[in-house]
């Protein structure tokens, strides 16, 4: 089963996404920060994607993906906003963002979104190693 860490600072928001993938069979930690975030990482860093909210207090998105891509820069990370400008999707495909999501999204595009991702994933590593 793959563990998916998702990040979000709205508590109704971070429960919504811990539920729908929970039903779709991934296993989930939730994290309401990007601090809580990374000492989830640093303790325990077998995750199979990162699901982030931009727009977070202290710590945006944008400034998460760069500290985890140093920590953990292969595993993917889809960046969940209801921003959407330009320059923000830019940033975060800049700093190596598998997808970028604009708030709201239906459950179905999610679920096909992440399983995307997790397959790009888990085709590169076989092929690495091959």
């Amino acid at each position: 089963m793959q563990t998916i860490l998702i990040v979000d600072d709205d508590p109704a928001m971070l429960s919504y996404l811990e539920n729908m993938m929970i039903r779709f069979g991934y296993s989930v930690i939730p994290a309401p920060d990007a601090q809580s975030a990374l000492a989830v990482i640093r303790s325990r860093p077998a995750v199979d994607l990162i699901i982030t909210d931009f727009q977070m207090p202290g710590m945006n998105g944008l400034e998460l993906v760069a500290c985890l891509k140093k920590i953990v820069p292969s595993v993917p990370i889809i960046m969940f906003s209801g921003f959407t400008g330009l320059d923000i999707y830019l940033k975060a495909q800049a700093l190596g963002v598998a997808e970028y999501v604009e708030k709201p999204s239906s459950p179905l595009a999610l679920k096909r979104i992440t399983e995307r991702v997790i397959k790009e994933r888990l085709w590169s590593r076989t092929s690495s190693e091959s």
